[in-house]
């Protein structure tokens, strides 16, 4: 199936989330290197990731200045499920789906066999996307649920709570799975945000 689609259910939603779909690519968008797939430390869904001290620890150790965490997973999950599915998202998600496979058959042309065979090279039988990966902002019409947000301080680390507004999600292509795309991040936002791509859901 194309990742530009109105289907998807919460089952792979909650793949996505959990960062179990091919959780070994590090590689982003021309070349440049990409963290793994960490949706789930925004989103999390095990003891360890819902435990404040493991939240705050991400910014005390210096990885991330600022980390946000929602406490409703389920609620993201649908959210994220609303808007992959809205008719707005089709034209970002497509940019991670490759042109339809082109392959002449030489024997359609008897005469010219060796000169069709070498058109058929493996760029043209396997066409790359337009995209590797891609950055959109799902903006709501109103605040969503709550988000706990951990903030370096000089020496110190404050903690405060808002509702998001925005989903900031990075979606890459999947080499090993044309169904599901990576969901690289989904970071929660106060504010919502149009820049570099941006739907509205409602």
């Amino acid at each position: 199936m194309p990742y530009a689609r109105q289907n998807y259910s919460m089952s792979e939603i909650t793949t996505m989330l959990k960062g179990a779909v091919n959780t070994s690519v590090s590689a982003g968008g021309g070349g440049g290197a990409a963290p793994n797939p960490h949706a789930s430390i925004h989103a999390p869904m095990d003891e360890l990731h819902q435990n404040k001290l493991f939240q705050k620890a991400r910014v005390t150790t210096g990885d991330v200045g600022k980390h946000s965490v929602v406490k409703d997973t389920d609620e993201m999950a649908k959210n994220l499920c609303k808007a992959m599915n809205s008719a707005a998202m089709q034209a970002h998600l497509a940019l991670l789906d490759p042109p339809p496979k082109r392959e002449v058959d030489p024997s359609w042309h008897p005469k010219r066999q060796e000169a069709v065979q070498s058109q058929n090279t493996q760029s043209a039988r396997n066409p790359k996307p337009k995209k590797t990966d891609i950055w959109v902002n799902i903006n709501f019409d109103k605040p969503q649920g709550v988000v706990d947000a951990f903030e370096q301080g000089g020496a110190s680390v404050s903690s405060s709570s808002h509702r998001y507004q925005c989903l900031g999600v990075k979606l890459m292509a999947n080499p090993n799975n044309r169904d599901i795309p990576i969901l690289q991040t989904c970071v929660p936002k106060e504010s919502t945000s149009s820049a570099p791509l941006f739907i509205t859901v409602t």
